[in-house]
């Protein structure tokens, strides 16, 4: 026999799950936590307990996208990741060819850009591999794990060093 704490904790879940599917906006990866290593241009580990997570589609349609947040310390600012990865998504292997959209962009403080995507001149390149399938039955319970590989380009201001390579590389564990 359930107690009424446990039918409450039951429904409270469910609620917030119901909650989450019907909100239209991003919805965090509770039990995904990531960790990133750049290289090329500089160096870093970034660790995050949030990461990604699965929002609306960049174009505003039925689809979705995978939302990446990387905070890195060296940098001194975010690289920000969207893959827009169609409807349904599933899992499987996604590359720059493969999608409809894509954009990776990072500033760091001394105003370099590093950034890739559809439409960056140039474009850069991604591998994602999504080993955890989406739920269709149940959205909001999708929780993504898997790799992700980008390569960005590094486009330097007048007389700035942004450092010793052309390209930055990020891969990621979620």
């Amino acid at each position: 026999m359930r107690s009424s704490r446990n039918v409450l904790s039951l429904f409270a879940g469910a609620l917030a799950a119901l909650s989450a599917a019907c909100g239209g906006g991003s919805v965090a990866a509770p039990d995904a936590g990531c960790v990133a290593l750049f290289s090329g241009n500089f160096d870093d580990t970034v660790s995050s307990g949030a990461c990604p997570t699965l929002g609306s589609a960049p174009d505003g349609g039925a689809g979705s996208a995978l939302d990446f947040t990387l905070n890195s310390a060296v940098a001194g600012a975010p690289t920000q990741i969207e893959l827009d990865l169609g409807a349904p998504y599933t899992s499987g292997t996604f590359t720059a060819e493969s999608v409809a959209s894509w954009s990776a962009t990072g500033i760091n403080t001394i105003d370099c850009e590093f950034s890739a995507g559809s439409a960056a001149v140039p474009t850069g390149s991604f591998t994602l591999t999504l080993t955890s399938p989406a739920n269709a039955k149940e959205p909001a319970l999708f929780v993504p794990h898997g790799t992700l590989s980008v390569t960005q380009y590094v486009k330097a201001p007048p007389d700035t060093d942004c450092g010793p390579a052309d390209t930055e590389q990020i891969d990621v564990t979620f």
